[in-house]
């Protein structure tokens, strides 16, 4: 799916529709985390994969906000090896290939449901459960920024697919019949890694932290040590964040003032630790060892490698890798 190749047509409706270059979101009942979505989208429309660099904002904007305010929505992007489809809540997708079709739900899935596609993808259609039939508007091409409507049809046309100027209508499948045959899809690398954490996010009745094979420890200067097995929460208060609550993460507490009350999240992904910043007044920061200068931590998650240090208000954390 590309810029030059993708076409954007949006059904009758009224929720919202948004395109940030191959990024392409739709978002049934627009709701206070409505905000965070686009700028999830926006983000990672700039990014080299932008699929996992929305999954990433995803996970940090429901850190932020709560389980509770998480919204429905659907969101296409490409990622490496074909395209991601993240669905949540009680969104469709129906995906169009030369070789077969399939739909999606949302609902399927706690906390959302994720596919990626093998390339070439003729038409994916995003639709609220509850609106199907649609209609789409006529001479509609979104190219780029947030519109209203009740669903969206992206045309990802590639060479040798059909003819140009001749698209294919909505699906039959997206009115009435049973579910079509399934093309070959697989989980979305990324957040097969992170599934454990991303669903304790969601899910408010997580009553158990998910542990990992440890990367190795946090060490603080005075000797105190956590193993990275586990996403933890670090603040003067960390019970006070929403996955801390609901077990999702393990809390840190210092008596540091320069610290918020709920400060940074470090989550472990795939063999890699990260760390979240939570908007902090006086922020996040990383350095190599024998670096100089700190490096603050801007809205994107940013990894910590073995041998590096973190620091939070007055704290310096050390990365000691398992040997």
């Amino acid at each position: 799916m590309g810029r030059e190749q993708a076409e954007v047509g949006i059904a009758r409706g009224s929720g919202l529709v948004a395109r940030f270059e191959d990024v392409v979101v739709f978002i049934p009942h627009e709701t206070p985390f409505t905000e965070r979505i686009l700028e999830a989208a926006e983000v990672a429309a700039e990014a080299d994969d932008p699929g996992a660099t929305f999954v990433r904002q995803l996970v940090a904007a429901v850190f932020v906000e709560g389980a509770a305010a998480a919204a429905s929505f659907g969101m296409v992007a490409p990622t490496a090896g074909g395209v991601l489809v993240l669905l949540r809540g009680p969104v469709t997708a129906h995906i169009d290939k030369f070789d077969g079709a399939q739909r999606l739900s949302g609902l399927r899935a706690m906390t959302w449901l994720d596919e990626v596609v093998r390339d070439p993808v003729q038409q994916i259609v995003l639709a609220d459960d509850d609106d199907l039939p649609f209609e789409e508007l006529p001479h509609t091409d979104l190219r780029a920024g947030v519109a209203p409507g009740g669903g969206l049809i992206i045309r990802a046309l590639v060479d040798g697919s059909t003819p140009s100027g001749a698209h294919r209508a909505v699906p039959d499948s997206m009115i009435s019949g049973p579910l079509p045959v399934p093309v070959p899809v697989e989980h979305y690398a990324w957040s097969a890694s992170v599934s454990d954490t991303a669903a304790a996010l969601f899910d408010t009745h997580a009553d158990t932290v998910t542990y990992h094979t440890p990367l190795g420890v946090l060490v603080r200067d005075d000797g105190a040590a956590y193993p990275l097995d586990r996403p933890y929460v670090i603040g003067r208060d960390p019970m006070a964040a929403e996955v801390v609550r609901h077990a999702a993460a393990s809390p840190i507490a210092f008596a540091d003032q320069g610290m918020s009350r709920v400060h940074a999240l470090v989550s472990v992904d795939n063999g890699t630790v990260f760390i979240h910043d939570n908007e902090t007044p006086t922020g996040t920061f990383i350095a190599a060892p024998g670096a100089e200068k700190w490096t603050r931590l801007g809205a994107n998650p940013e990894a910590l490698q073995p041998g590096w240090s973190l620091r939070v208000g007055n704290t310096v954390l050390t990365y000691r890798a398992t040997s």
